[in-house]
């Protein structure tokens, strides 16, 4: 410590909350020694501990900008403060001066900012963790910590206990600090007391329902444990034991709650005042028992305010209007009955319904540039459909214009208006067809893009990223995708703090100027990865997993896919990635910010079982078990074991999302699979090594090798065939796949294109005895019908080609293509198309197949669905052997019922082409999800 005779407290502890602007209003000493004197040395110790490390002293220097040599100046010292508290890692600091050397020598006293590492929880818990950790919601990892915080939090964790009636708890906040990391672990110590128990329960004030019959449906009985969650839902039931009794206006005032004093008991009390009995009427409408509460919120929500009778009037408008009584009238009545005075009061709700339509038509005037067709999909109206007179209502026709006005201003309408909505009625008096008159006024185009402040990018390289320039229509959406793009593009660029903003100017009746008004900032790099919360996880497996590094540029998108690479993993439930100011580099040059990387880790164990059913194979069920998190190396193990009538796997696998820092997540596996096949059976055992390579959002390409080795058994097929394969069969295979999704569901698409292709090469010089080439690709489309928007077309083209080399002229049987089932040809049992065995008419399979699916899928009602399909293809001998005479036509109808987890599907396929003598022309399948 310096002598105090030549020490000048420059500043003293500023407080964790207090802004900077504040820190030095208690400076009360003469500073008037030191002016104009030179430093002569610059000193800094952290937590107070004079031998801070070189990195930590040199990010200090290049945040205070004070080097020796310089004059001293109080303000520069004051200002060098408000920098330290500004860059987030100083939580207190303080200047000592000192005359020496016909100089000042400066101590800069600095005490770190404390971050949380995260928040343990000791003692007798009760409750899950996750439930307690969840109310702490300033402690969460990667925050700075404070005082306050910790004991807000520990003031959470206390009123969680009383409200579940442990009045008794006691919580120790403490911490444990790592000072090398500058993190904290928040520990808090829970000793919970025993539960209180209801001593009594009461309802008292004006109550109008049987006390018994209130008592005897609550939790809170005498006797029972006390939780307030329980009382509140009391609450909650008293209240609508009297909505359904008809007091629809019940007055429940806040829960009395009151401990006997020197006891663990509580009296509980409900305050309760009945209201009136309130009746209410719709006249002039019948409305189902079922659909009564939808139809009217005075009856689910209670009260009898104005407010909640007009609230009722919209909602049965809109319930008739969905109906079909498009252009029904409603208006109400309240009648507070005189005796006795506010016992009761009648609401009347009257309905004119006028006559029901049909919504025939939706159309669209005044404008070419969209149809309903083009929008049908947004609108909330809909057209008539089977079994349906569609849906409409004077509300959903403002929405819907709302959608219509915004459609047309994105293709460079801006002044359009929906002008009026008018609605038609047919000779007949049964279709209503609805009309959106349109004034678009003038197509915008853009007469002139300027893009200003851009000084490290040139103003060509920005315009060839935008999507509007010169010459194109204008559209508010592509103007703030294109600020988004600049903003993105700086960003990649290391410009993390840049900014965009546009000014749109008119030049006149039909043209825009648009206007990139760019805040460029500076470089940023990365000075330190700090990674916080990975009490199991290695830190340096998880840098191997972000795309970032100390000395590099801080690109934000970088930083975006570190947190879903970490997230994929599957070890952490919660990621957060940020950056804080962390001064200039030591020679005074780039800006840098460092970079905290803090994760919640998950349980590493995941368990995974399901169970299903598919008329091919009857009963399916799976079951896996994975650590996310081996070794603590954010590698994945897992088990997994699937089984059914005719197929049973055992697999073992190692996955490494980014093995030698590459972007190329690897599988290692080993796997035995039994199959039970309509013409043989098999043990299959497997070594394989995958690569993956993402190519893009939607698209991932493979790379694998394997080994198999391949048993046949029980072969149901001529002693030609029995001769072929009764060998051991070793595969030693190169395979490469690609696959690209685009689907907007994948259990159950309405839109985009699902291809998968995988090509193989097996060879004797990869370690087996059999030499083929093989091919099997996948196209799957989906397309809603311009008019009839819930009305989906799907398609499926499935094509395989094998091709033996070396001498063969036919592949392996268990190496060949199979087809017909519920998934492929549904005039078919499960792989009974095909060439068949001349002695026992079992399938054989093929070097060649070739299956094209057709289906049509429409609404029917509510959650059933249906489908038409036709099914075409077939399995062949030799490729040589294809001839479009000989495929097969299956044509036939479905249902399908939509569940949450999927539709389960009904499908009935009859066989009107090329069936195989002795063979079943039609066959009823049933499964989970699609066919295709």
């Amino acid at each position: 410590m310096l002598p105090a005779a030549c020490c000048l407290l420059l500043s003293a502890f500023c407080l964790l909350f207090a802004s900077p602007a504040h820190a030095f209003q208690s400076i009360s000493a003469d500073v008037s020694a030191y002016a104009g004197k030179r430093i002569v040395k610059i000193d800094v110790a952290f937590d107070g501990a004079a031998d801070a490390s070189p990195g930590e002293v040199e990010q200090v220097r290049s945040l205070i900008e004070i080097a020796e040599g310089q004059e001293y100046s109080a303000i520069k010292i004051r200002e060098s403060i408000i920098a330290l508290y500004q860059s987030g890692q100083t939580s207190n600091v303080s200047v000592e001066a000192e005359l020496t050397g016909g100089g000042v020598a400066l101590r800069y006293n600095i005490a770190r900012q404390l971050r949380i590492e995260q928040v343990a929880l000791r003692g007798q818990l009760i409750f899950p963790e996750a439930d307690l950790i969840a109310r702490l919601n300033e402690l969460d990892p990667g925050a700075k910590l404070s005082e306050v915080a910790i004991v807000r939090g520990q003031r959470e964790i206390e009123r969680f206990y009383h409200e579940r009636g442990y009045f008794d708890v006691a919580v120790q906040p403490s911490r444990e600090v790592n000072a090398a990391t500058a993190r904290a672990v928040v520990i808090y110590t829970i000793s919970p007391g025993e539960q209180a128990r209801i001593n009594s329960m009461e309802i008292t004030g004006n109550v109008k329902l049987p006390l018994t019959r209130l008592k005897a449906q609550l939790k809170s009985q005498p006797g029972a444990p006390y939780d307030q969650i329980k009382a509140q839902e009391d609450v909650e039931r008293i209240r609508k034991l009297h909505l359904e009794s008809g007091y629809l206006n019940p007055q429940i005032g806040d829960l009395l709650i009151k401990r006997s004093p020197g006891t663990n008991l509580v009296n509980v009390t409900f305050p309760v005042d009945s209201g009136p009995l309130v009746t209410v009427e719709v006249n002039g409408f019948a409305i189902p028992g079922k659909d009564k509460e939808e139809a009217l919120p005075i009856l689910r929500q209670g009260g009898v305010d104005d407010f909640i009778l007009e609230e009722t009037r919209r909602a049965l408008l809109d319930y008739a209007q969905r109906e079909g009584y498009f252009f029904a009238e409603v208006s109400f009545n309240k009648d507070e009955r005189s005796a006795p005075p506010g016992e009761s009061i009648h609401i009347a709700f009257n309905v004119d319904r006028g006559e029901r339509y049909r919504v025939a038509a939706i159309k669209i005037e005044g404008t070419d540039a969209i149809s309903f067709a083009q929008v049908a999909e947004t609108l909330r109206s809909r057209e008539a459909s089977f079994m349906s007179r569609g849906l409409t209502s004077r509300e959903l026709l403002l929405r819907d214009s709302e959608i219509i006005e915004r459609k047309l201003q994105d293709l460079g309408y801006r002044r359009a208006r929906v002008t009026e909505r008018r609605l038609g009625i047919s000779p007949d008096r049964e279709d209503l067809i609805v009309t959106f008159v349109v004034d678009e006024g003038p197509r915008i185009q853009v007469a002139e893009v300027i893009i200003n402040g851009n000084r490290a990018i040139s103003g060509e390289e920005l315009a060839s990223k935008l999507q509007l320039n010169r010459g194109a229509y204008f559209s508010p959406r592509l103007v703030s995708e294109d600020a988004d793009t600049i903003r993105a593009y700086y960003a990649s660029k290391g410009y993390a703090d840049s900014d965009v903003t546009t000014d749109i100017n008119d030049l006149g009746p039909s043209q825009v100027q648009i206007v990139y008004n760019i805040n460029e900032g500076e470089k940023v790099y990365i000075n330190r990865i700090i990674i916080g919360g990975n009490l199991k996880t290695n830190g340096d497996s998880i840098r191997k997993l972000l795309r970032f590094r100390e000395g590099q540029l801080l690109k934000l998108d970088e930083l975006r896919k570190s947190e879903q690479l970490l997230y994929e993993t599957g070890a952490f439930r919660q990621v957060t990635i940020h950056s804080e100011p962390a001064g200039r580099a030591p020679d005074g040059g780039a800006s840098q910010r460092n970079v905290y990387v803090d994760v919640v880790e998950a349980k590493p164990r995941v368990i995974v079982y399901g169970f299903g059913y598919h008329s091919d194979d009857g009963p399916r069920g799976i079951f896996e078990i994975s650590n996310t998190n081996l070794f603590g190396r954010l590698h994945t193990g897992s088990i997994r074991l699937r089984g059914s009538r005719r197929d049973q796997v055992f697999q073992l696998s190692h996955t490494m999302l980014r093995p030698f820092e590459r972007d190329l997540p690897t599988l290692t596996s080993l796997l035995y699979r039994r199959q039970m096949e309509k013409a043989f059976d098999a043990n299959r055992f497997v070594a394989l090594l995958q690569v993956e390579r993402r190519i893009g959002q939607n698209s991932v390409a493979f790379f694998r090798y394997n080994f198999e080795d391949i048993r046949a058994f029980n072969l149901r097929v001529s002693a030609a065939e029995i001769n072929r394969n009764d060998r051991p069969v070793r595969l030693g295979r190169l395979s490469a796949s690609y696959v690209r999704d685009t689907r907007d569901n994948a259990l159950d698409a309405a839109e985009g294109t699902f291809f998968s292709g995988d090509i193989s090469l097996a060879s004797k010089f990869l370690g087996g005895n059999e030499q083929f080439l093989r091919l099997l690709t996948e196209h799957q489309r989906y397309y809603r019908l311009p008019r009839l928007r819930s009305t989906v077309y799907a398609t499926s083209l499935r094509l395989g080609l094998a091709k033996p080399y070396g001498g063969a002229t036919t592949l392996p049987i268990a190496e060949r293509f199979f087809s017909g089932g519920g998934t492929t040809l549904r005039g078919f049992e499960f792989e009974e198309a095909g060439p068949r065995d001349a002695e026992t008419n079992q399938p054989l399979g093929g070097n060649m197949l070739l299956v094209i699916n057709n289906e049509l899928r429409f609404p029917i009602l509510g959650p059933v669905s249906g489908a038409l399909f036709s099914d075409t293809g077939n399995v062949f001998t030799r490729i040589s052997d294809f001839r479009f005479s000989r495929l097969t036509e299956t044509v036939g109808f479905g249902l399908r019922i939509k569940t949450p987890i999927g539709p389960i599907r009904f499908d009935f396929g009859f066989l009107l082409q090329n069936p195989a003598p002795g063979l079943k022309r039609n066959h009823l399948h049933f499964s989970f999800g699609q066919a295709f």
